[in-house]
Order: C-alpha cells, then sequence, then structure tokens
C-alpha cells in the first residue's frame, strides 16, 4: 500500500506543479483526487485537491476552489501533515483574498506562520507579501519580495511573482525604470515556466511602460499580453483593467470605459471581489472624464464599500478621491468634503501613491466655497509638488496645479511659465504618437491649462502672447510625418475594401446595406484603428508656434484673423501688416445661432424641385444670417475692403461658410503655424493633374470631361476606372488634383470619413497612411471640409489630413451642395486657375461672378472655401 501511495502523491506533486505552470491545461488528470480518496492516501489527496483548486482558481471560479481548499486543510489536519497545511493555508489565503474575504485570508496567513515557525516556507512569504500589498502595506510587502528575490533557493514560479510585484510598487513609486529592468530579468524565465507566468509578466511590462509615459509602446506589449492570455486560457479580466489605464491616457475613453465594463462585470458574476473593486474604480475615473458624474460618484462609492470591507486603506482612501471629486463636479461637494479630501491625499502620500495624492489635492482645491479659499492654494501647491517630475502627462498635471495656484494669489509669471512649460511636454508627448486620431485626442489633456493661460494673457497680454498660446493649443493633427508606415493595416484595408465593394454592389441593386456587410465593415475599421495605435512614431515633428516676423513676411501684406472661443466669448487676434491686434467680440452663443440658421438654409437650398417662392425665403434667412455673422465676427476686426484674409477659426465656427461671409478672397487654416507650413511649400515641377469621377454622381464624368479641356494632358479617371488603388496611384505627386465623388462624412468614426470610388472607398485614414498630398486638391463633393472638431481645438477629416501630409491647399465644401450647379462652378474656378490664379483668390471671383438671380447657384458657389495658402 506504501508503494500505491508513494506512486498517487508522486502524481498528485505533478499534477499540481503542471496546474501551476498551465492551469487552464487540457491535460490535467483529476482522478488521482478519486484515486487517493477510495484508497485514503491522505497526502496525495491534499496535493490533488490544491492542484484542482488552482485551476478553479484560475478560471474565477473562487467559491469552488474554496471548497475544495476546505477539504485539504481539514485531510491535512486530521492526518497531522503539518507541511502540506501550510500549503493549503497559504493558497487559501490567496483564494480568500481574490474573493475579497481579506480577513479570513489573514487568518489562514497567521496560522500557517504559527505552523511553520521562524522559516516560513516560500509560498507562505509571498502570500504574506501579497496581502501586505494589497491591503496597502507597501515597505512591508516590498521588504518581504526583496528577500524572496535574495535567497537561492526561492522556487523559480515564486521568484518570478515576487520580482513581478516588486517591480509594481516600484512603479507605483514612480521608478519605472526599475521596476522594467527587474521585469527584463525574469523575462525568459517565465516563458521558460510556462504561458500563465509569461501572461502575467507580460501584462505588467505592458502595464508600467504605459505608466512610464510610453503609451503606444505600452499599448503594443499589452496587445502581446493579451495573446499570452488568450494562449494560456486564461480570464482577461485583470488585463482588461492594465489595458483601460492606457487607452485612458490616450484619451480613447468610449473603449477603455468598455473594457473596464467588461472587466467589472467578469469579477462581479465570478465573485472576484478583490478585482471587482479595482475595476469600479476605473468606471469611475472613467465615467467622470466622459462627463457622467453621477455614475461616477455611484462606482466609486460601490468601491470604497468593498475597500473598506476588504481593509485596503489606501484604496478605499482612492475611491474617496474619486466619490468627492464626482460630488464636487455636480456642485454637491462641500467644506467638509475638502478636508475629506485633504485626509485622503495625506494618507495616500504617505502610502507612497504620489500620483493618487496628487489627484486628491487637486480634488479638493476644486471643492466650490462661498468664501475664501486658504486651503486651496496650498493643495494646489502640494498637488505640483507630488507631479513635478515623472513622465510627460503626469508633469502636465504638475504644471496645471501650478499655473491654477498662480492664478489663485496673482502670480502672472509663474502662471504662464507653467502653462508654457505644461503645453511644451504636451507637445512632445503629442509629437511621439504616430495617429492623428491619438494626436487629436492627446489636445484635451492641456485644454484646461490653455484655458487659464489665455484668460490671463486676454486680460492683460500682448497680441503676440495671445497668438502663442493659441497655437500652442491647436492643430497637432497637423504635425508634419516622415515617411508614415503602413504596416500592420494593408491586409485590413484590402479586406475593408472588399466589404465597400459588397456594400456599393448592394446599394446598386436594392437600395440598401446588408447589416451584416454594415456591422462586417464596422468591425474590421475597429481593427484597423487599434492597428493604427500601435504603429511607432515614423519621425513627427513637434513643431512650435511660427514667430509674427516670419508670419508677417510670408503673409505678404495680407491679414490674418485668428480666432478662439474662451469661457463662452469670442476673441481674435488680427495681425496686420505693421501691427497686431486682440479683438474681444463678445458672446459666442449668437455665432452659433446664425451658423446653425445658416447652414441649414445652404442645406435646403440645395435640393433641387423647391418652388421659386420657398428658395426665395430660404436665400433671404441664409442672407440675414450671413450680415448678422459679418457683424459679429468681421465687422469687429476692421478688414479694408477687398483686403485678401487669412482667418484660422475657433473650432466651433470651423464649418462656417467663411468665402461669402467675407468680403475679400479668403483662406482658411486650423492654425497659423498651418498655414504658414503651406505657404513655404513649392510647387512641384512637371506635376500631373488629376480629374477623377466617382460612380452614382449625376454629372460627374461630364464635369471632369469639360475640365479635361482645360488642362491638357490631365489623368482622367471616371468609373469604372476610378477604383481606389488606380485613384491612389495617379494622386501621388499630383501638382493638382480635383476629386467629384460622392462623400461620405463619419461623425461616428471620423477617420472613416470618405469619397466613394468605384470599387471601393478612399478613407482619410488610408489618405493618411499612404502619404498622399497633391499640391493642391479640389474636393467637389459634398461636406468635404466638415472635418471633425476634437476637444482643443484639433480637426480630422480630408482638409486637416491632407494639409497634414503636405497639401498646400485645397477647395472644399462644408455642407451639401447641388449636383446640378457644381459643374458651372468648378469650370469656373479651373478657368482661373489655369489662368494662374491662387486657390484662394479663384473661389472668390468665381463666386462673386455668380448670377445672382440664380439663388440654388449661389448657395452652391456660399459652400465653397479655399484652404491653406496655394
Amino acid at each position: 500500500m506504501e508503494v500505491v501511495h508513494d506512486s498517487l502523491l508522486h502524481r498528485a506533486q505533478a499534477e499540481y506543479e503542471h496546474a501551476v505552470r498551465h492551469p487552464r491545461s487540457r491535460d490535467a488528470r483529476p482522478e488521482v483526487v478519486a484515486e487517493a480518496r477510495a484508497v485514503g492516501a491522505h497526502e496525495a489527496l491534499v496535493v490533488g485537491l490544491r492542484a484542482q483548486a488552482w485551476r478553479a482558481r484560475y478560471a474565477l471560479a473562487g467559491d469552488e476552489a474554496k471548497v475544495l481548499l476546505d477539504e485539504a486543510v481539514r485531510v491535512a489536519r486530521r492526518a497531522h501533515l503539518d507541511d502540506r497545511l501550510v500549503e493549503v493555508l497559504s493558497t487559501r489565503a490567496a483564494v480568500n483574498l481574490e474573493l475579497g474575504r481579506g480577513a479570513a485570508a489573514r487568518r489562514d496567513l497567521d496560522r500557517a506562520r504559527a505552523i511553520s515557525g521562524p522559516e516560513a516556507p516560500a509560498d507562505l512569504s509571498l502570500q504574506l507579501a501579497v496581502l501586505d500589498h494589497n491591503e496597502g502595506r507597501l515597505k512591508e510587502a516590498a521588504t518581504l519580495y526583496g528577500g524572496l528575490l535574495d535567497n537561492p533557493s526561492t522556487p523559480p514560479d515564486i521568484n518570478i511573482k515576487a520580482a513581478n510585484n516588486l517591480a509594481l510598487i516600484e512603479s507605483s513609486h514612480g521608478d519605472h525604470t526599475s521596476a522594467l529592468a527587474r521585469l527584463d530579468d525574469v523575462v525568459d524565465l517565465a516563458a521558460h515556466l510556462g504561458p500563465a507566468l509569461e501572461a502575467v509578466v507580460a501584462d505588467s511590462r505592458g502595464w508600467i511602460t504605459v505608466q512610464s509615459g510610453r503609451l503606444v509602446e505600452g499599448l503594443r506589449l499589452l496587445a502581446v499580453a493579451a495573446d499570452r492570455h488568450r494562449e494560456a486560457g486564461l480570464s482577461l479580466g485583470e488585463h482588461y483593467l492594465e489595458h483601460c489605464d492606457a487607452l485612458a491616457d490616450l484619451r480613447l475613453l468610449p473603449e477603455a470605459i468598455q473594457m473596464a465594463f467588461r472587466a467589472r462585470d467578469e469579477f462581479i458574476e465570478h465573485g472576484v471581489g478583490l478585482l471587482a473593486g479595482e475595476a469600479h474604480v476605473r468606471v469611475a475615473r472613467l465615467s467622470a472624464l466622459m462627463g457622467d458624474h453621477a455614475a461616477a460618484e455611484e462606482a466609486a462609492r460601490s468601491a470604497y464599500a468593498l475597500f473598506r470591507r476588504q481593509r485596503r486603506p489606501a484604496w478605499a482612501a482612492h475611491a474617496r478621491v474619486l466619490e468627492l471629486a464626482a460630488r464636487t463636479s455636480r456642485d454637491a461637494a462641500t467644506v467638509k468634503d475638502a478636508s475629506a479630501l485633504r485626509r485622503a491625499a495625506a494618507q495616500l502620500e504617505a502610502a507612497g501613491m504620489r500620483t493618487w495624492a496628487a489627484d486628491a489635492y487637486l480634488a479638493a482645491a476644486d471643492v466650490p466655497s462661498t468664501g475664501p479659499r486658504p486651503g486651496a492654494a496650498a493643495d494646489l501647491a502640494a498637488a505640483e509638488r507630488l507631479s513635478c517630475d515623472g513622465p510627460a502627462l503626469q508633469r502636465l498635471k504638475g504644471h496645471l496645479a501650478g499655473a491654477r495656484r498662480a492664478e489663485l494669489v496673482g502670480a502672472r509669471h509663474d502662471l504662464l511659465s507653467h502653462s508654457r512649460a505644461g503645453l511644451v511636454d504636451l507637445a512632445k508627448h503629442r509629437a511621439a504618437l504616430s495617429s492623428a486620431e491619438l494626436r487629436a485626442l492627446a489636445s484635451g489633456h492641456g485644454l484646461e491649462l490653455g484655458i487659464i493661460a489665455l484668460r490671463a494673457l486676454i486680460r492683460d497680454g500682448t497680441p503676440a502672447q495671445v497668438l502663442q498660446t493659441m497655437e500652442r493649443t491647436r492643430a497637432a493633427t497637423m504635425l508634419l510625418t516622415d515617411s508614415p508606415s503602413v504596416e500592420g493595416t494593408e491586409d485590413l484595408v484590402l479586406e475593408l475594401r472588399s466589404v465597400q465593394e459588397e456594400l456599393a454592389a448592394a446599394r446598386m441593386t436594392s437600395g440598401g446595406e446588408p447589416p451584416e456587410l454594415v456591422d462586417a465593415q464596422r468591425l474590421i475599421e475597429r481593427r484597423i484603428r487599434r492597428a493604427s495605435w500601435l504603429l511607432p512614431s515614423s519621425g513627427t515633428r513637434s513643431g512650435s508656434p511660427v514667430s509674427l516676423t516670419d508670419l508677417r513676411r510670408l503673409l505678404g501684406g495680407r491679414t490674418m484673423v485668428e480666432y478662439a472661443a474662451l469661457d463662452g466669448e469670442l476673441v481674435a487676434v488680427v495681425v496686420r501688416a505693421r501691427r497686431s491686434e486682440l479683438v474681444h467680440l463678445g458672446s459666442l452663443q449668437p455665432v452659433l445661432d446664425e451658423g446653425r440658421h445658416l447652414l441649414f438654409a445652404l442645406r435646403a437650398l440645395a435640393i433641387d424641385g423647391r418652388t421659386p417662392a420657398a428658395t426665395a425665403r430660404l436665400w433671404a434667412g441664409a442672407g440675414a444670417a450671413i450680415a448678422r455673422l459679418r457683424e459679429l465676427l468681421l465687422v469687429p476686426a476692421r478688414l479694408a475692403a477687398g483686403e485678401p484674409v487669412v482667418v484660422v477659426p475657433a473650432a466651433p465656427t470651423w464649418r462656417l461658410p467663411w468665402a461669402y461671409l467675407c468680403a475679400a478672397p479668403v483662406s482658411l487654416a486650423p492654425s497659423s503655424a498651418a498655414w504658414a507650413r503651406a505657404a513655404v511649400r513649392e510647387e512641384p515641377v512637371g506635376g500631373r493633374v488629376v480629374l477623377v469621377a466617382g460612380p452614382g454622381l449625376a454629372g460627374a464624368a461630364d464635369e471632369v470631361a469639360l475640365l479635361a479641356g482645360l488642362h491638357r494632358h490631365a489623368r482622367v479617371l471616371v468609373a469604372p476606372d476610378s477604383n481606389v488603388d488606380a485613384v491612389i496611384d495617379s494622386l501621388d505627386g499630383a501638382r493638382l488634383a480635383h476629386l467629384a465623388c460622392h462623400g461620405r462624412l463619419r461623425a461616428d468614426n471620423p477617420a472613416f470619413s470618405s469619397f466613394l470610388l468605384s470599387a471601393g472607398e478612399l478613407s482619410v485614414h488610408e489618405l493618411t497612411m499612404r502619404d498622399i498630398a497633391p499640391h493642391r486638391v479640389i474636393l467637389s463633393a459634398c461636406d468635404s471640409g466638415s472635418d471633425a472638431a476634437y476637444v482643443g481645438n484639433e480637426f480630422i477629416g480630408f482638409v486637416s489630413a491632407l494639409l497634414g501630409q503636405g497639401t498646400s491647399g485645397l477647395v472644399a465644401s462644408c455642407v451639401q451642395v447641388s449636383d446640378r450647379e457644381v459643374t458651372p462652378i468648378m469650370a469656373e474656378l479651373h478657368r482661373r486657375l489655369v489662368r494662374g490664379d491662387p486657390l484662394h483668390q479663384a473661389i472668390h471671383s468665381t463666386v462673386r461672378g455668380l448670377d445672382p438671380e440664380n439663388l440654388q447657384a449661389v448657395a452652391t458657389g456660399c459652400a465653397f472655401s479655399a484652404y491653406g495658402a496655394a
């Protein structure tokens, strides 16, 4: 019988070791437990039950694991198997901790320590460290982890876990370099020991890389970690938590909160209370960032209750901060709440949680007060001190705190210094992002800092200072990139085109779009977006505002007007040949109201079949709105009659028909720096003219045929030859490109706004990835100039993509246009271009030359504006 018991014990031990390395393996052999129970092989039974519990634990079946371990404890105690009892108590403590039963975990570990004596085995020491770690005793946990790493007899799997967890503590203290070096030391060993440990280390490397400020690299590492989790058959819940932190810092908020919800629901379903609380924290943070402060307060309150029960004071303090910050944002916080936030901040700082402590001090400073706020300046100073170093986004938070403190105490010089330094840091951070979408989103990090600086400068700064601050907060999407990479997206783009061809065929035959094809298109677009986030930076240059001296030289006597919206008001900096002026324009709301009325009228006028009376009424409304907008936006700038002007609109006014509002030729640009870059680009010698007609657009083929008569040797592409590949090849290096196509504006996904071509669509994303930048582009399509605005005066669309890639000038429309009236307008525009007129002069003369009795033609001409400087 002893031989049988020894054989069973050997098999049980092998099964446990296999479970540690491959917890979800299909090669598990649970029959050893039944055999050991049948013959009374107590030690083999304990080890076998522990192996089964380990597998259940990794399947998030914590309650099942605990039942198995409870039996193992009873058997080990009855059989006086003290060493095995210590092992099982250690494992049960881990399960209890994950279930949120911290007190039970502590009791198990205390019993195990009493049995083992002063020389605790490695797995017990590890669990003691993990308990300290999760309860916020980071110094004690770090000491225990370090002791395990220093002990040459520590088993390899425990060595890896100790190194991993110690790296997480080092990262939370801001020492990301040491943390990553520690993980690099064990990454090969983890891969050798099995996919479960490899997945854990991969996740930590990704998360710490994100915390160090290298967000895109961290995303790439997290994508690898997700693959390792899938290969190991492990739950992705904890991975989702770490991944959503990276997405949050990239301001990919809808994707981040979706991931946080998935993690939260998985942990709640399986009763994993420890991680459910951490998921609630992510939901609270992301809900607040998305403006849903009631949901943020509810999620933070749930997290706080869980952490209190779990005796995790640091996490409880952090949850309390999120709850009170959400209450503050709903104007429901009190002076008592400010005191509670300061106490939580001090507690978090003492625990070494510098980032969380800084957030708490910032939240305390935000609590409204009816009287003087003597504590607010101290709160902001503390947040500034805690965030003065580290990654760019952390330093940005410190500069924001410093600028707010300076604003509060009237230290103007400090305010401007912090603003300038923070926005420079943000520019460098954006420049490290290859995706235009990520650069646009990143600008949201600097919005409040830019507002504080503008508020101070508009009060008593110079026009030059105001202009520079405006420029530092806009048009990051316009950064130039060197040799954009398409690696990782080419196959997906081809797959997308195939689906688009099927959709186009369906529209032709049935007039509708099959839902399954629409779903397939959206799925591929999501995959392309995510692949583009992971692309390495391709030599993006951060850029800087152009000096007034250089700007005036490039303007060559023209005037530039750059607008900004601040605190519900509009201001403008007017740059003239000899002097600059800051102009206060009053409330933004009337401009928005009149703009909405005007765009509605222009859209309505584009519809054929209206009676002359209806058309006249619409035009009368449009004319009244135009007159009022001129009064609000242009008259205060005191532009000379007929004086050419460059306009940099504020984001809310981007879609206005500026070419018709201005009485003189006008060029538009997302920023003065973007316009200046366009102004210095030289027209390619010998570049071709490309004329493209897309399918399904009445008159498009006739339009390009008419234009071909004006441009000798033009390359003409009409359906069915105007496919995506042919158009891309033709546009590359073109001197002038004209696209007469249906445009598809995607407010839900601006990077996939597209032109409909034969057999496919040419999207903003593909333009960017292919580095396509004809010198001049005329987009004879509806809404082609309607770039989507992002927080922080950023845009994504055809205009921003082409100017960012190197196009010098465009013509595009801000609304839907009449297909019937476009062709003669485009023909006249091209005649003037052939004569040598720049785009802004050509479009101005063309529109002003239209028959005033043909109101639909005038409305169509109204919709087009020139962008850039060519």
